[in-house]
């Protein structure tokens, strides 16, 4: 087992990121958002994590939470615009 802290996927400028979500993409990968908090939640952002090594990856800079289907695909959502992302 591998331990895996918000600030190895992120560390911003300042303040503390905690992880307050995830699930699994599909059965090699999981998704989860890491939230910035000072006294109330600042910023989030979701990053792909290898299920079996622990790695960190991700396609592009994300700054917004995920929600994983299982089948390969996640969404995120900008106002009220989902939008469905893959990592294959």
């Amino acid at each position: 087992m591998r331990r895996l802290l918000a600030a190895d996927a992120w560390r911003p400028a300042s303040g503390e990121a905690f992880w307050d979500g995830g699930g699994y993409v599909d059965a090699d990968t999981v998704i989860a958002t890491a939230t910035l908090y000072t006294e109330t939640p600042q910023d989030a952002r979701h990053v792909l994590i290898d299920a079996l090594s622990g790695e960190v990856r991700y396609p592009m800079p994300a700054h917004e939470s995920a929600y994983p289907l299982g089948d390969g695909t996640w969404l995120t959502a900008e106002g009220v615009t989902l939008f469905r992302w893959t990592h294959r």
